[in-house]
C-alpha cells in the first residue's frame, strides 16, 4: 500500500498553518524523479497508469516544461508545466483530473537553457 497526502500551507510573520486537504491510499505508485536536459525535445518516460483507478497526481519542475501523454505527435493531453508551480489533483477535492486518458508514456520538452528537475507521482488502486 502507498499513501499520499495533498496539503495546503499558509505562512506569515506569526507562523505557519498547514492543513491536510486529503489522504489517498493506493496499491501502486507510478513516479519519476530525474533531470530533463536543456534544449531536449520529447524526452520519453516509460511510465503509465489507468485514469479509472487514479487516486492522486503530482507533477513539479524547477523549470518550465511541456509534458505530452502517450504520443509526441498526437498526444492525449499536453500540459504546460510552469517552473516551481506544482500540478496536483486528488479524488474528492472538487477539481477535474488534468489527465483524462489512460497514460502509456510521457514525452517531456525542456525548451529552456537550464536543465530541469522533474518530479512526478501518480497513485492508483
Amino acid at each position: 500500500m502507498f499513501n499520499h497526502s495533498i496539503t495546503t500551507t499558509y505562512n506569515d510573520d506569526s507562523g505557519v498553518v498547514q492543513t491536510v486537504l486529503n489522504k489517498f491510499t493506493g496499491t501502486t505508485e507510478v513516479g519519476y524523479d530525474g533531470t530533463i536536459n536543456a534544449g531536449t525535445t520529447d524526452f520519453e518516460i516509460d511510465i503509465g497508469w489507468k485514469i479509472s483507478t487514479n487516486q492522486s497526481l503530482m507533477m513539479w519542475s524547477d523549470q518550465a516544461l511541456t509534458v505530452k501523454t502517450n504520443s509526441s505527435t498526437t498526444p492525449g493531453q499536453t500540459i504546460s508545466l510552469a517552473a516551481n508551480v506544482m500540478l496536483e489533483w486528488g479524488v474528492g477535492l472538487g477539481e477535474t483530473n488534468p489527465i483524462t486518458v489512460d497514460v502509456t508514456k510521457l514525452f517531456v520538452t525542456n525548451a529552456g537553457t537550464t536543465n530541469a528537475k522533474l518530479k512526478m507521482r501518480a497513485l492508483v488502486t
